[in-house]
């Protein structure tokens, strides 16, 4: 991890509860209204993100079920934290879409990405996760859990299926991979 990321929390393969905690972070805090997180998937929860530090070959992608990034956008520019992109956070928008999605265009259409796109107040105000998702069927971790407690925040004790839930139009709003890059830069 490079050292501007070491400031921030971080526990490998819980990427929305990096996120979340992002949203707790000074840095983030004072911008907070500006920000936005975006839930990556797709219905068949495939879904290619190059650039990705979990990669075990140099090069390849990681066929994430979702991952989860914060974005900032501003009227000039949308900003992005992906706390596993070997990119590092922050980065312009354009640069980390490129790097993660470079082959978009050569890769059958039921992997493109899908994006849930909520502001990140309303994010850090109703996410919870209880991490049953990272138990197996003994109940043992399949990846060790991050230091922190569990975040719950809403009314449910995990609402996690619902976000990463393409097919579902809410909270937020669902976005294609198009759509999600005009939206993030263009400026007002």
């Amino acid at each position: 991890m490079s050292q501007h990321l070491k400031k921030y929390a971080y526990a490998a393969n819980y990427c929305e509860e990096n996120i979340w905690q992002l949203t707790t972070h000074p840095d983030i805090a004072s911008i907070l209204d500006e920000c936005f997180v975006l839930f990556i998937s797709n219905l068949r929860r495939q879904c290619p993100i190059w650039n990705q530090r979990a990669s075990l070959i140099h090069g390849d992608p990681v066929l994430w079920d979702y991952h989860v990034i914060l974005i900032h956008k501003t009227s000039t520019m949308s900003t992005v934290w992906d706390l596993d992109s070997l990119m590092g956070a922050p980065i312009p928008f354009e640069d980390w879409w490129l790097s993660s999605f470079p082959l978009l265009h050569a890769i059958p259409q039921e992997y493109h990405p899908l994006f849930r796109k909520i502001t990140a107040n309303m994010y850090r105000d109703t996410f919870s996760s209880d991490r049953r998702h990272m138990r197996d069927q003994h109940n043992a971790w399949l990846m060790p859990p991050p230091p922190w407690p569990e975040i719950c925040r809403g009314p449910s004790p995990h609402n996690l299926p619902e976000l990463i839930d393409m097919s579902i139009p809410s909270p937020g709003q669902v976005l294609d991979a198009e759509d999600t890059f005009l939206f993030f830069v263009s400026t007002p």
